[in-house]
């Protein structure tokens, strides 16, 4: 979980802890602001996510134990309410929906979805078993990992796919996937170094990024844009990982601009052009002399 500007940072421990760190002004670094025991000792955080809206905290432990927190400024964790009654299911990630008012969890072997405000609403079992998932912004779709085929688009809260993007698999090992440039393209990574970009429309397959060897495992993948670029970080889980940064110019901004520039430009040559007009006609009228256009605007041109 981090914050919209990057320099709030909290992660959980396979110990059952969840620590907030944060990056002070100009600074590189990251620094401890609290540590809280928030599971039994021998319970991981399978994952958790973050309430920009009521600066909350939810998060999961390996049994379905389900934790609120509200968060201060120097990363004090209150709890809110807790639920220890096991969900039977392994949570895979945790999503806020609306403004805060309920969330999702999405469970891995079992491929259930089920929205709850504490007390569990509704429970919906998906087509196959969820190894990682990514809401749109509008919450209208929902990608799934799906650990066997490759990845799969839903029309959320529907349970059957309306798109299935097919990605070879030698090991079901969960990858990264999300939503770029505005929901244009989905990325998703692989175990064979490469990164795979899709038209969610189509279905087609766009483009392939090559990252790492052909058993490297992209797990992790994250993007973001801005107004004349996007950006595409991939991450690799190799015994010597590393991290890509990918980016593509938007056409909007290119084109934009070159068709501003040459409006721009056709305005200016155009006032040139009757201003220059205007004063010829006036000189020659001075002089008795007929005034064609046609005439000023060949020479014009002609210069």
């Amino acid at each position: 979980m981090s914050s919209d500007h990057g320099n709030v940072v909290a992660f959980g421990t396979g110990r059952g802890l969840a620590l907030v760190y944060q990056r002070a002004k100009e600074a590189e670094l990251f620094k401890e602001l609290s540590s809280t025991s928030v599971l039994p000792f021998n319970e991981p955080v399978e994952c958790m996510d973050y309430d920009c809206h009521r600066c909350r905290l939810v998060l999961c432990g390996h049994s379905g134990k389900l934790r609120m927190y509200t968060v201060e400024k120097n990363g004090t964790l209150n709890l809110v309410w807790m639920k220890d009654e096991d969900m039977l299911i392994i949570p895979r990630s945790v999503r806020f929906l609306g403004k805060g008012e309920n969330f999702l969890v999405f469970g891995l072997e079992c491929g259930t979805m089920a929205t709850a405000t504490g007390v569990i609403t509704w429970f919906k079992p998906l087509q196959s078993s969820i190894g990682n998932t990514y809401l749109s912004l509008d919450e209208n779709w929902l990608l799934v990992d799906n650990l066997t085929k490759g990845f799969d688009l839903y029309e959320y809260p529907r349970p059957s796919p309306s798109e299935s993007f097919p990605i070879v698999r030698e090991r079901p090992y969960v990858h990264d996937t999300m939503f770029l440039e505005h929901g244009g393209r989905i990325a998703c990574g692989s175990n064979h170094g490469k990164v795979y970009l899709f038209c969610p429309e189509t279905g087609e397959l766009v483009q392939r990024l090559v990252h790492g060897s052909r058993t490297s495992m992209v797990q992790a993948v994250h993007g973001c844009s801005m107004a004349d670029h996007h950006l595409l970080a991939t991450g690799t889980s190799d015994s010597t990982p590393d991290i890509c940064i990918w980016e593509k110019k938007t056409k909007f901004h290119k084109d934009g601009l070159k068709v501003y520039s040459c409006s721009l430009v056709s305005i200016l040559m155009s006032l040139n052009f009757f201003m220059i007009a205007a004063l010829v006609m006036f000189w020659l009228n001075s002089k008795g002399i007929s005034f064609d256009l046609e005439m000023v605007r060949k020479a014009f041109t002609s210069a």
